[in-house]
């Protein structure tokens, strides 16, 4: 029997654009003089958005539940996927770049749970990882119409 609370193409799109739309809020204040540092919770964010963002696109292939829990939090893996279901991201190469600089912190849950012992994590410039996200769900708005028609108050 199919669990009706599933998450479904478009939820996992509206969850992406509510990550970065919370990225876009954040952005000015994460390197702020005089303020704590916000790159964890920036790059949890960045990590979502692209997580969900894929996962939409493979959802909207006709995945499974199953399917995209196998995938984890591996944005890696998540991409290829995504690409294998027809996504053609127009900044392919920052986009990877992004996502190879989040893999680890972000399948590690390194932003939520920061490790002790660690002397610093690579993360993304803030503006590279925004841009790069928000062309993304662009591309997936765009090459993915199914999406926009499972959002309430979306096209008929």
């Amino acid at each position: 029997m199919s669990n009706p609370h599933r998450p479904t193409a478009s939820t996992l799109f509206m969850a992406a654009y509510s990550y970065a739309s919370a990225m876009r809020m954040l952005v000015i204040e994460v390197n702020a003089p005089g303020k704590h540092h916000l790159g964890a919770p920036f790059a949890l964010l960045a990590g979502f958005a692209l997580e969900l963002g894929f996962k939409a696109v493979i959802a909207s292939q006709g995945a499974n539940e199953d399917e995209l829990r196998s995938i984890g939090h591996s944005i890696e893996r998540a991409m290829s996927r995504a690409e294998d279901a027809g996504l053609r991201p127009r900044d392919r190469g920052e986009l990877e770049r992004i996502v190879n600089l989040l893999e680890l912190p972000h399948r590690q849950l390194q932003m939520r749970y920061i490790p002790g012992g660690v002397e610093s994590i690579t993360l993304p410039g803030p503006e590279a990882a925004l841009s790069a996200i928000s062309h993304l769900l662009d591309d997936i708005w765009i090459q993915y119409p199914v999406i926009e028609r499972g959002i309430p108050g979306g096209e008929e």
